[in-house]
């Protein structure tokens, strides 16, 4: 985890948690909350499993410096995989969406105009540790269209089962969710859009 002005920056969840858990009778003194975290980092359960994983400075620090739930882009690099040789293997680096997006811009000029597109990894930080890998199929329509966040959301909503409506491809609702198969598979994707997605850039869950 990272900080902002000193302030450790956790997730809207762990923060949720982190309060409830601050009520309990057993964990009024910092210290005791420290301690059943570090004898067992994945012991919480009920409404207080968002603490699961969480390290133990971390939770230190939240409760003894302060915390922030303001999740942000860190970084983004984006490096182009196939096309032109002399275009490939460069990194390119951002801060925010909108500096993605004028990359992709800019590689999209070489890229295919109709049947095809050449692959090109991305690799995104956020402030709070969270990281998201991937990569993007760049056509030459993206000079205009290209969207990185869009490409992302879309993609997490699929796997969270939100996805509405559905791609012409998938022919029905039953196909969709033997595709993303049981809500435990769905669950991380939908944490991630929740935790870090949309509040990097401020949306509601949800929102589009």
């Amino acid at each position: 985890m990272k900080n902002i002005g000193g302030l450790v920056v956790i997730t809207k969840r762990q923060a949720t948690a982190l309060e409830a858990a601050k009520l309990l009778p057993a964990f009024i003194i910092v210290d005791t909350m420290l301690a059943a975290q570090t004898a067992n980092i994945n012991g919480w359960a009920n409404e207080y499993t968002a603490l699961n994983g969480l390290e133990c400075d971390t939770m230190r620090r939240a409760l003894t410096e302060g915390y922030t739930t303001d999740v942000r882009i860190k970084k983004i690099t984006i490096t182009r995989g196939e096309g032109p040789s002399k275009l490939c293997g460069i990194p390119y680096f951002a801060d925010t969406w909108e500096g993605a997006n004028e990359i992709l811009a800019k590689m999209a000029i070489h890229a295919p105009d109709s049947g095809g597109y050449d692959k090109t990894d991305f690799d995104i930080e956020f402030n709070n540790g969270e990281t998201y890998r991937g990569t993007y199929d760049l056509k030459y329509q993206d000079r205009i269209y290209g969207d990185l966040y869009r490409h992302v959301k879309d993609n997490c909503e699929f796997y969270a089962g939100k996805c509405n409506p559905l791609p012409s491809h998938i022919k029905s609702e039953a196909v969709y969710l033997q595709i993303i198969g049981d809500p435990k598979q769905q669950q991380p994707y939908r944490d991630f859009l929740e935790d870090v997605l949309y509040p990097s850039t401020k949306l509601a869950l949800g929102e589009v």
